[in-house]
């Protein structure tokens, strides 16, 4: 990784990293957003250090959350993500919808993609929320691995 980052030019990574963003995807995205990725990338921060720890548990006590979330829930699972793999995201699903799989509220899709499914497979990710909202969780049927519409 050291050597990519520091030998390979910004112009070459582009189109190894995202071949799918065009020059003109780019030129609108800056300027809508600039180039600062702090606000983003403070999600990723917060999970990492482990931020907001105490006011989600002074929130549990006071009964403003719930411990696990109740409702039917879809989960996106990208099978070549360099962030989160698909068994690491599995197994906090699990742990935070309640009854998981076994339950039914819990629905799981594969997809064969890396982090930003939204943008590298984005039709694929459009008919599985359409399948979900159209059909719920149980048109994933409870197994625990959804092949890829």
């Amino acid at each position: 990784m050291e050597s990519f980052v520091t030998t390979t030019s910004p112009l070459a990574s582009s189109s190894m990293l995202a071949p799918y963003i065009t020059e003109a995807d780019k030129a609108h995205h800056h300027a809508v957003f600039g180039s600062d990725y702090s606000a983003p990338c403070a999600w990723y921060v917060r999970g990492i250090d482990s931020l907001g720890v105490e006011e989600e548990q002074a929130s549990l006590k006071k009964g403003m959350i719930q411990e696990k979330i109740e409702k039917e829930t879809l989960m996106i699972v990208t099978l070549n993500d360099a962030v989160c793999s698909p068994e690491r995201a599995r197994i906090g699903m699990q742990a935070g919808v309640e009854g998981g799989l076994a339950g039914g509220k819990l629905a799981v899709a594969e997809v064969s993609s890396g982090h930003w499914v939204m943008l590298e497979r984005a039709e694929e990710t459009n008919r599985i929320l359409e399948m979900f909202f159209e059909k719920g969780a149980k048109a994933f049927g409870k197994s625990e691995l959804r092949p890829s519409l």
